[in-house]
């Protein structure tokens, strides 16, 4: 056991050709590797009898290189056996590699046609000192490579000579050279033959045959399709991109070759007859309700998804094609549609559990009341308001108090109580708060919190104290939405990306996935019609309404764009990385236009309100889609703080 186990450690693996190498003294003797060479097959019919008895092989060489053969000498071979075969001139030292009826299935799918109408001979089963020369040609490629590269450098051809195979019997050597043009390499032939003394053949193969030569891990994470099982390659174009609904963005396009990847053709066939049952839309489908703008195309769920905002992702629904055909037609016929979903496609409704529990010795704010009438007997009436304000008692007893205000009471019944809710940006200015209390509303919805550092008192000596007690006194409520917005699908940074006409839009930098398996980030990635950086820029102050705008010139025009609304300027080095040529945010500090200067990068500051105000419409919006028995409305107090002279 010992000695055999020190056999199998002497065995030294050959990676091009997929087997190792053991030098036990007197003979050199070599054994085929499974799993360590390209384009794997899988003899499923080995098991099998031959149903066409042939006494053709398939047998490998390094890499890619494979060919067929036949057996004239009536050797009695299988898988794996290192043999002797006909070369030109000389012989060659090969593996062989299918044998039986998957060779005719091989020949078939190649399109393989011998030369001359003959296929070449097997000489014999190779013998040691066939394996010994073989050795020997192997050790000299990777030195003969690099010279050859040299060489090909000084003369000033313009190639690149990827791999070198020497034949079995050492008096050959195939070049694989990629060149973009024609290249005369007549006399690059002279030179390699007089310093290499072997006879010299050019092979010039493409990109993607280089790749599957070299072998590597794809964006999959499995092994290249052209190192293990592709041979044949088709015409790859970005149609099949746009067919298929990918995003045009040549990173992620491109393979290992550098050209587009051969994947996007597998399921080419399979979009274009989905896409056939799609109509083509070019104007918003028409409802009572209003206009809807498609958004996006689910090829193969056969869905459409519709927005009722043109620019943001707004009450989005998606719709069976079916659906959106009988919408089409009866636009077509002047008439618009009750509602854009059919009754028939709605999910039926699903009863949420409820945890609650009706019995008040399980209440969490059983002791509130007590608590609050013990400290209010000591403090008297001015210590009671402050105590209420401080404890935060006065908002529960409110919520506690409205199931029953609007509770089912005989003089209400039959009536739908409408709720006032107010959306806006930030609720940092007091005039806000007068502007919702004027018209009766009874939550203010905004982005900006109210509260934006630790309160240790709510008094009246502080901006946000004031606005507390303002809200308490008037008994109005306030969400607010901060980064959550900025980072959600459809929140700050989608908004702003639409509003700028950003296409092919894409997360800056992901921070996540959510409950739904949606992902969400910071900031935006999109493309525009390339253009001067000022047209751009002045663009943007147009469609933000923004009072004026900071800029640093990279250098280059404005094509593909990153953006991210509010104090996004510490992701310039995602920006980069996303090669991105424009960075659009706000509260840009002085180093960091000098970091966007030096490495070419245009930096807008747009200011922290223009950018991150295109949200207002979206969240009343939404607020009105998802709630329609509130009534929801937009502030008309809230602007920009800053002024420019």
């Amino acid at each position: 056991m010992e000695s055999e186990k020190r056999n199998n450690d002497d065995f030294k693996p050959e990676i091009g050709r997929g087997c190792a190498f053991c030098d036990s003294g007197d003979e050199v003797e070599a054994r085929p590797c499974d799993g360590c060479f390209k384009l794997h097959e899988t003899a499923w019919q080995e098991g099998y009898p031959d149903n066409i008895p042939t006494d053709l092989f398939e047998v490998r060489f390094k890499n890619t290189r494979r060919s067929f053969y036949q057996n004239v000498n009536n050797l009695d071979l299988k898988r794996g056996d290192i043999v002797a075969v006909e070369a030109s001139p000389g012989h060659d030292i090969g593996i062989v590699s299918l044998t039986g009826d998957m060779v005719a299935r091989q020949i078939r799918r190649l399109g393989f046609t011998p030369y001359n109408g003959e296929y070449r001979k097997i000489y014999r089963k190779a013998k040691p000192y066939d394996i010994e020369r073989w050795q020997e040609a192997i050790a000299l490629e990777h030195e003969t490579m690099i010279a050859a590269r040299q060489i090909a450098a000084d003369m000033g051809l313009n190639m690149k000579i990827g791999d070198v195979e020497y034949q079995g019997d050492k008096i050959k050597a195939i070049f694989y050279y990629i060149a973009d043009e024609r290249v005369d390499f007549r006399e690059l032939i002279k030179v390699f033959a007089e310093r290499f003394r072997i006879r010299i053949e050019m092979k010039q193969i493409g990109a993607r045959q280089e790749a599957g030569r070299i072998g590597g891990l794809g964006a999959c994470g499995r092994e290249l399709c052209c190192a293990s099982w592709m041979s044949t390659f088709t015409s790859v174009t970005t149609g099949a991109a746009r067919v298929q609904e990918i995003s045009l963005n040549p990173q992620k396009l491109a393979g290992q070759c550098s050209k587009l990847k051969c994947c996007m053709m597998y399921e080419y066939d399979a979009y274009v007859d989905a896409r056939k049952e799609f109509p083509r839309l070019r104007e918003p489908l028409q409802t009572i309700e209003g206009e809807w703008f498609l958004v996006k195309n689910d090829i193969l769920s056969g869905t459409m998804t519709f927005s009722s905002s043109k620019e943001a992702m707004v009450n989005v629904t998606t719709l069976p094609v079916g659906r959106v055909k009988e919408i089409l037609a009866m636009n077509r016929a002047g008439k618009k549609a009750d509602q854009l979903v059919d009754e028939a496609d709605m999910p039926p409704a699903v009863e949420e559990p409820n945890y609650g529990s009706e019995s008040v010795e399980d209440s969490i704010t059983r002791f509130d009341k007590a608590r609050r009438r013990k400290r209010s007997g000591r403090s008297g009436r001015g210590g009671e308001r402050r105590a209420e304000h401080r404890t935060g008692d006065a908002p529960k007893e409110r919520a506690e108090e409205a199931p029953r205000r609007d509770g089912d009471s005989p003089k209400e019944e039959g009536r739908t109580r409408r709720e006032g809710v107010w959306s806006q940006k930030g609720v940092t200015a007091e005039q806000v708060v007068e502007e919702a209390a004027e018209l009766g509303a009874q939550l203010i919805v905004s982005h900006h919190p109210v509260i934006f550092g630790g309160v240790q008192a709510v008094t009246d000596q502080t901006v946000t104290g004031r606005v507390l007690l303002n809200l308490a006194e008037k008994g109005i409520a306030a969400i607010c939405a901060h980064t959550n917005l900025d980072a959600v699908e459809g929140g700050v940074n989608d908004a702003l990306a639409l509003r700028l006409g950003l296409t092919g839009i894409g997360q800056l930098k992901q921070g996540g996935v959510d409950g739904q398996g949606r992902p969400y980030g910071i900031g935006r990635v999109g493309y525009v019609t390339e253009q001067p950086l000022y047209d751009f820029a002045m663009g943007i102050k147009r469609l933000l309404g923004a009072n004026g705008l900071r800029l640093v010139d990279g250098g280059k025009p404005a094509r593909k764009v990153a953006v991210g609304g509010g104090a996004c300027a510490g992701m310039l080095e995602d920006v980069l990385a996303q090669g991105c040529d424009t960075f659009v945010t706000s509260d840009v500090k002085y180093n960091h236009f000098l970091d966007a200067k030096a490495q070419g990068l245009n930096l807008i500051d747009a200011g922290h309100f223009p950018t991150e105000n295109v949200v207002c419409p979206v969240l009343r919006d939404w607020l009105a889609q998802r709630f329609p028995q509130v009534s929801v409305i937009m502030s008309s107090r809230h602007h920009e703080v800053f002024s420019y002279l």
